[in-house]
């Protein structure tokens, strides 16, 4: 019910079940914290340089373990697949498409195709 007022380092962007993230270490409590962007209010965005710390396990593991390159053929490239992949993982070469990811499981390969009927691995 009451706005904070917060000076942040940003880190990184996250997206998971369709919401997005950021993890920011707060400059007065030199703490880490990921914070709801559709929470966030009156944004303003400074040209300060900092020097970046290691971000604690509990943020940083993100992608431990063993992770697998994997190349999809999309058949029908969608404004859902824009928005939830970056352009940069997208090879477009004549008239085909490609959506190179990194993925941690067969698990999380299985989730991306069923989600995204238009791939082929």
């Amino acid at each position: 019910k009451e706005f904070i007022e917060y000076y942040v380092e940003p880190y990184e962007l996250r997206i998971k079940n369709n919401v997005w993230k950021l993890v920011i270490r707060n400059i007065k409590t030199e703490e880490f914290e990921e914070i709801y962007i559709s929470r966030m209010k009156n944004i303003e965005v400074s040209n300060k340089n900092f020097l970046r710390v290691e971000l604690p396990d509990e943020f940083g593991k993100k992608y431990c373990g063993s992770i697998k390159e994997i190349t999809f053929k999309i058949k029908e490239l969608t404004d859902e697949m824009l928005n939830t992949f970056p352009i940069e993982n997208f090879d477009f070469t004549d008239d085909e498409i490609y959506l190179n990811l990194k993925v941690k499981s067969d698990e999380n390969v299985e989730n991306i195709i069923n989600r995204f009927k238009g791939m082929k691995r």
